[in-house]
């Protein structure tokens, strides 16, 4: 039985066979001689599909065929990269929505005010990466805590123990009374449980709700986002920018 280790950050592209043990010999932590290389073509692979992630490197535990290896380690790069690469895709939107949110606002001669819980400032953050955004974001906080939506922006202990954090009636009073202390054209509040707890039948990990304030009224929605802590997060920043920006356009 082979025990390897590879870095999962090398990059193999390799169509064919012979190409692939090249670069798989190359990579690996373990010295192959050319006499074992026959070896290794015939019979490396997998006891059992097992992925260890740890500091980018992906222990492989072989046995079997050249085709299995080619195979699992494929599957292996694919699902290690795909968060990644969602990621990745999402940060760029966030940019160009950030951009489109402040010419928007700017031509209108509007500003906004997040009030943030499960994204912890990353609504904000994604707002004031883009320069001059100081013309069109009025105020921001990070109410993470129950405590703190009563002291910072008003929401009421009553509601709070009635419906919870994560819920339309609080988003809304968070969102309205946000836009009230900042003096804001448009205020836009985010409340969920980005997991890996805290979640229950009612309420699953990944259930954000939203609220957008503005002097034509108020407007409420949820989604229930999947994947890990990191994409439900991203996921509700995009989803917020989105909103936003089609509530001052079609206004």
């Amino acid at each position: 039985m082979f025990v390897l280790r590879i870095d999962t950050r090398c990059d193999f592209t390799s169509d064919s066979k012979n190409d692939f043990t090249s670069d798989f010999t190359k990579y690996t932590r373990i010295c192959i001689d050319s006499g074992a290389r026959n070896l290794l073509s015939c019979t490396l692979a997998f006891a059992r599909e097992r992925y260890e992630y740890s500091h980018n490197v992906l222990t492989l535990i072989a046995q079997a065929s050249i085709e299995t290896t080619i195979s699992a380690y494929s599957k292996a790069k694919t699902d290690n990269n795909k968060k990644a690469y969602m990621l990745n895709t999402q940060l760029k939107t966030k940019h160009q929505l950030s951009t489109q949110l402040g010419e928007a606002l700017l031509a209108r001669d509007a500003t906004v005010c997040t009030i943030e819980s499960c994204t912890g400032g990353g609504l904000a953050f994604a707002i004031t990466d883009i320069a001059g955004s100081s013309e069109w974001l009025n105020q921001s906080w990070v109410t993470y805590s129950n405590q703190a939506k009563m002291d910072l922006v008003g929401v009421e202990r009553l509601v709070l123990e009635a419906f919870g954090a994560v819920s339309k009636e609080v988003v809304s009073q968070m969102a309205v009374g946000g836009r009230e202390k900042a003096k804001a054209d448009y205020a836009v509040a985010i409340s969920g449980i980005a997991g890996p707890g805290g979640g229950s039948k009612d309420k699953p990990v990944g259930l954000v709700w939203f609220a957008i304030d503005c002097n034509k009224g108020i407007e409420t929605f949820s989604r229930c986002f999947s994947g890990d802590r990191q994409q439900v997060r991203e996921q509700a920043i995009v989803l917020a920018l989105e909103k936003l920006i089609q509530r001052i356009v079609n206004r």
